[in-house]
């Protein structure tokens, strides 16, 4: 945000910064839910910020950010038998195993949250 504010001084217009992740973070779900729908995965974020230039604290300014997510989704036997999720994760890997099922990729992007405001 400092380097836009910067930067729409300097060219007296409008300055738009685009900043992402420099890769993909791996991430892993801590509640049982989470950890039995999506397992391990991978985000990203991307963050734009557009400043106008002013006075001091007084920069008008417009951020929008959106987290994004990929995931090769992939079929393994669980650890703790018995639980009806571990079945269903069982079925899936006989299903792959047997030629049944396959692996594939899963992508997605987040509602963008926006704020604007004076800095």
């Amino acid at each position: 945000m400092a380097e836009a504010i910067q930067r729409a001084d300097q060219r007296n217009g409008p300055y738009k910064a685009i900043v992402t992740t420099p890769e993909w973070l791996p991430t892993a779900g801590i509640q049982n839910d989470h950890v039995q729908s999506l397992g391990r995965y991978q985000m990203a974020a991307t963050t734009v910020v557009v400043a106008r230039p002013g006075p001091a604290g007084q920069h008008p300014i417009k951020l929008v950010q959106q987290a994004h997510i990929q995931d090769v989704y992939d079929f393994a036997r669980g650890s703790s038998e018995g639980s009806a999720a571990q079945a269903a994760a069982g079925i899936a890997v006989d299903g792959f195993e047997l030629g049944i099922a396959k692996w594939f990729q899963v992508t997605g992007s987040g509602s963008k949250i926006a704020w604007s405001g004076l800095r």
